[in-house]
């Protein structure tokens, strides 16, 4: 970790995002206005149907911490992931999707977890005695990954929000594993891991 003001790459994998994009930006913005540190937005366009890149290229003209990739066809949000990582120059990342599902008010206690030491930080939605999870084959996935593969750091749900340190960028881009899992991936590179629950 840096010992100087962090540098944080923000990575957002996006695919027909063009109305969600200006919302995330202005939450993003003041999330990482309020903390001591600065950044990087890193937007990849998973070549997107809509006026997605366009919405990047305009926040980029009026904010140079916007930074935009167009992938040439469709290939899925591990492979944006990948491709906004290749690009972060951070001392840390944190990946997180343009659907607004996840909230970057999070990320100050993902900061927290890593200027304490960890360097993969999950983002894992609190489960609510009770309640339901949809999506009965991801669930069966993360299962097998955790339970039979052995990697049982990673979340019972999986986890699209998520930090993790410059250590373990620079070990995920030597892998250059292709058609994987980067959950899957960053897990099984055994650094140190924790992990912030939120509704």
């Amino acid at each position: 970790m840096s010992v100087q003001t962090p540098f944080i790459s923000v990575i957002t994998p996006a695919w027909n995002e063009a109305r969600n994009l200006p919302v995330l930006y202005e939450r993003l913005r003041a999330v990482l206005a309020a903390a001591d540190l600065t950044w990087e937005w890193i937007i990849v366009d998973d070549h997107s149907e809509d006026g997605t890149f366009d919405v990047v290229r305009d926040l980029a003209a009026r904010d140079d911490r916007v930074r935009g990739v167009r992938l040439a066809r469709n290939m899925g949000s591990h492979a944006a992931i990948a491709c906004g990582l290749d690009e972060a120059r951070g001392d840390a990342a944190v990946v997180l999707a343009a659907d607004l599902q996840d909230p970057p008010e999070e990320i100050p206690a993902l900061l927290g977890r890593w200027r304490s030491g960890a360097q993969v930080v999950w983002a894992a939605r609190r489960r609510i005695p009770g309640q339901r999870w949809d999506g009965g084959f991801s669930l069966l996935y993360y299962w097998l990954m955790r339970q039979v593969v052995g990697m049982r750091q990673m979340p019972v749900a999986g986890a699209d929000f998520f930090l993790i340190d410059r250590a373990v960028i620079d070990a995920f881009r030597h892998l250059r594993e292709q058609h994987t899992s980067v959950l899957a991936l960053i897990t099984w590179l055994g650094f140190r891991q924790d992990q912030v629950e939120y509704d």
